[in-house]
């Protein structure tokens, strides 16, 4: 599902709230996040500017996003990719899996950028979060480093509030998305709009499973948690999903983090928090 207009980028932190189910504010506030990580540090250091707010960015070998902190909790965002880039991490030669937290195997090539910027990520979660609830989020690429950063806090025995991703690939094989589940699937939450096929890579053939509980907007704007539809789907695009996300067909622009954050912003706006029970079903 897309949108052509503009909207308004929203990210408060100290709007979030402790809730250890999927909601819309929550998801609101996160999705702004994920977006904000897309602009420059200036701009990020600039709208959270704030005397109750404290942040840092942090860029290494082009991983990057921002801590923040408010008076109650902080939250960690990573920047994501565009749909083409991704597409050459998620079919290319790093795709490989290797060793990873949690006792299972995960995307080389995702652990590795998360491996580059791990220390000043880790250094300044310690630094600012402290004991407040910590919230991490992303989109794209942006939401598989997310997983991967929980999973190594929950390695060391952090505790995390939650997690929001958006648009985000498969990071892991079975085990590694059995262990993660065990472990927060409650409060951990994957997004998907509609034909996103990013977030069908890299493909299950290889090894790959996916973690978190799914959310899906449907093509008129629903968040549903029924996956037999986007199986449905899938099934008429067996054998072709790769050459999809190579050559940007059909499912990219709905990749897209504006179109994921108008979608948000409309479910928080419609106030339907009730409405959504999270089961656990992993895609």
């Amino acid at each position: 599902m897309t949108f052509e207009m503009t909207f308004e980028m929203t990210f408060d932190i100290q709007q979030l709230r402790a809730k250890r189910t999927f909601c819309p504010v929550n998801a609101q506030q996160l999705a702004g996040a994920a977006q904000l990580a897309y602009e420059s540090s200036e701009l990020v250091a600039e709208r959270l500017g704030r005397d109750d707010i404290s942040s840092v960015c942090f860029d290494v070998r082009d991983t990057q996003g921002f801590v923040a902190a408010g008076e109650h909790a902080a939250v960690l965002a990573f920047r994501g990719t565009e749909s083409n880039s991704l597409a050459d991490w998620v079919t290319d030669a790093d795709l490989n899996l290797v060793d990873g937290p949690l006792g299972g195997r995960v995307h080389e090539g995702f652990y590795d950028a998360l491996s580059h910027v791990w220390r000043t990520i880790d250094d300044a979660v310690a630094g600012l979060a402290k004991d407040k609830p910590l919230w991490i989020t992303g989109h794209s690429l942006g939401g598989a480093l997310a997983v991967l950063a929980a999973a190594r806090w929950l390695d060391a025995d952090r505790p995390l509030a939650g997690l929001y991703t958006f648009g985000q690939p498969r990071v892991g094989d079975a085990t590694f998305a059995r262990n993660f589940n065990f472990a927060m699937k409650t409060t951990a939450f994957r997004v998907v709009n509609d034909n996103d096929l990013v977030t069908r890579m890299p493909p299950r053939s290889l090894g790959y499973s996916h973690t978190a509980t799914f959310l899906c907007f449907t093509e008129d704007g629903r968040l549903v948690e029924d996956i037999q539809w986007w199986r449905d789907f899938l099934s008429r695009w067996t054998g072709r999903i790769l050459d999809v996300v190579r050559h940007g067909d059909v499912g990219l622009d709905d990749h897209r983090m504006d179109n994921y954050s108008e979608l948000i912003n409309g479910l928080a706006r419609r106030g339907r928090a009730a409405s959504w029970r999270a089961f656990g079903r992993a895609a």
